[in-house]
């Protein structure tokens, strides 16, 4: 899975020995902060609800791992660095809603608290095999940022085992994502 915006670009790949949680190993850099982090994942699958026309998710994300940076600002330059998030989301063959909250916490450099909230919509309903297409709008806030919160809209494609997104925020800050499942 491949993650880029304005604030970060990361890079997780994970292992999934059961349908409940995924270890896995993540590498992001910040931009602005100029850090990277090295961390070893842990995603679990607290509830899943499945019904004839939706599925709706609840998941537990955590990771422990090295943060480093070569910013001058930053007295420490290497230091570990903990991350816990909390995920929901519930879709239909049309509509979607997601909601994630995540806190990174390092000794002294990187204290980030991001939520984003998502809703979607599919403008037509594809077939199994054919391209899927989302059109979703992302509100997001980083305590970090200047900003109260950013809007971004967002085009979401997928088929098969492809995911990819592509969207802009208000401040026309581009981002990508790519998820590959295998």
């Amino acid at each position: 899975m491949s993650y880029n915006d304005y604030f970060r670009s990361s890079l997780l790949l994970h292992y999934s020995p059961s349908s409940s949680y995924s270890l896995g190993y993540n590498v992001e850099y910040w931009n602005k902060d100029e850090f990277w982090i090295n961390a070893l994942n842990l995603n679990y699958l607290l509830k899943r609800i499945n019904t004839r026309n939706s599925q709706a998710n609840l998941y537990f994300k955590s990771g422990l791992g090295v943060l480093y940076s070569d910013l001058k600002e930053n007295e420490a330059k290497k230091e570990y660095v903990t991350t816990v998030n909390i995920s929901a989301d519930w879709e239909t063959r049309s509509k979607f809603i997601s909601y994630s909250s995540e806190y990174k916490k390092s000794e002294k450099i990187a204290d980030l608290f991001v939520t984003k909230a998502r809703l979607g919509f599919a403008p037509y309903k594809a077939n199994y095999g054919k391209i899927h297409t989302w059109l979703m709008y992302e509100l997001s806030h980083m305590n970090s940022d200047n900003k109260d919160f950013t809007s971004s809209a967002i085009l979401r494609l997928f088929k098969s085992t492809n995911l990819f997104e592509t969207g802009i925020d208000e401040n026309k800050n581009f981002l990508f994502n790519y998820i590959k499942r295998f």
